[in-house]
């Protein structure tokens, strides 16, 4: 398997992340990544991680944990060649609260509008009763 790209979308600490940058893709053989502490080395491998297995394989963790703070989805996205074809893996979610209260929002919603529809023909049935 040769991975060749990488888009991470409000992943952890990366809003918006394509590697490689310089060029179509990584080349074959072993990627080296280098930088100072704390400026997300370790988050591109727990992004592939999460691509290829879900947030299952970091125990004590759900998906909701790993989308960027204030931020209220992820996306990632891994792009692999096995045998030279090519593959990718997409996955994309979004935190239960916000799924939550947009339902919840969608309900209320449709409840006023109803109410009001049925005060609306209440009232004109009872205008037209007299």
């Amino acid at each position: 398997m040769h991975i060749t790209n990488l888009i991470f979308k409000n992943f952890m600490g990366y809003k918006q992340l394509t590697i490689p940058k310089k060029m179509k893709e990584f080349p074959k053989g072993l990627i080296l990544i280098n930088g100072k502490n704390s400026y997300g080395k370790s988050t591109i491998l727990e992004g592939v991680l999460f691509a290829f297995f879900g947030s299952k394989i970091f125990r004590g963790r759900n998906a909701a944990s790993f989308i960027t703070y204030g931020e209220d989805k992820a996306e990632l996205t891994i792009y692999f060649t096995v045998d030279n074809k090519k593959y990718n893996i997409f996955r994309k979610w979004v935190e239960l609260a916000l799924l939550l209260r947009n339902c919840l929002n969608g309900l209320n919603h449709l409840i006023e509008k109803s109410r009001s529809l049925i005060l609306k023909n209440f009232l004109r049935f009872q205008l037209s009763k007299h």
